[in-house]
């Protein structure tokens, strides 16, 4: 049985795009971390595991596409109609600038797992996965650059604000990072002392660059009210579930 990690819809020009910007402000990163889905007509992708891809126009037929790669694919995020991304294991990074009609591999300087990506437009967007691996890209992926990061966590989650100008990273851990240069360089949050055997899945953030949550294992969700320089533990229900929370959207 085949494991799909992330699906998302590049929209028809004049809907809501999707991904990291063209209409989405701040809410990157999809499935299992990398791309925000839109609403709207247009041409829906999904991504899995060796290397797979499939699209659907009416949204209930699915058609395999061809794909550059046989890795497993973890992450999909789409600028627009016409650009899209997706990254996986052993560094993989695959781009499309043609609405998904034909894929080609870029080349990454890593070997390990990229597990989220997220874009500003069809030019600026930071990927990370293991071992606190981050890449940045400022012409849509010809070239990646890497980028330090404090930690050697996985990283599980991106985000990155409409105008490119702040992004975010989340993961194992519980560490959160922020950056108020486009990606170019990421400074920790501070987080609860508790959450710190704490996995986060997602990180989202309102057009205002202020207000965000990242959720995660344990029922974990941190809110923040300054950008992300400080995050606070929220409360939830008694009835909440204990294991993961993978996702949180719309703010």
């Amino acid at each position: 049985m085949r494991a799909f990690h992330s699906v998302l819809g590049c929209l028809v020009v004049g809907a809501v795009a999707c991904g990291g910007g063209g209409g989405t402000p701040a809410k990157t990163d999809g499935g299992a971390g990398g791309g925000s889905g839109g609403s709207g007509g247009g041409s829906s992708w999904l991504v899995a595991s060796h290397g797979f891809l499939a699209s659907t126009g009416d949204g209930v037929h699915f058609t395999q596409r061809s794909s550059p790669t046989s890795n497993d694919l973890l992450s999909l995020v789409c600028s627009g109609h016409q650009y899209g991304w997706a990254v996986g294991a052993a560094g993989t990074i695959i781009a499309t600038v043609d609405s998904g009609t034909s894929w080609i591999l870029q080349s990454s300087s890593t070997t390990g797992a990229l597990r989220t990506l997220s874009f500003a437009n069809p030019f600026r967007g930071i990927t990370a996965g293991d071992s606190g691996t981050v890449l940045r890209t400022e012409n849509g992926g010809a070239l990646w650059s890497a980028v330090s990061l404090s930690t050697s966590r996985a990283i599980f989650t991106s985000a990155i604000s409409d105008d490119g100008s702040q992004a975010w990273l989340a993961g194992e851990g519980g560490v959160i990072f922020r950056s108020g240069d486009g990606g170019q360089s990421f400074t920790a949050a501070a987080v609860p002392a508790s959450f710190a055997s704490t996995t986060l899945r997602s990180i989202r953030f309102a057009a205002d660059k202020l207000h965000g949550f990242a959720v995660g294992d344990g029922s974990a969700v941190f809110v923040t009210f300054n950008g992300g320089a400080e995050f606070q533990a929220a409360s939830l229900d008694s009835g909440a579930p204990s294991e993961s929370l993978n996702s949180v959207e719309d703010l």
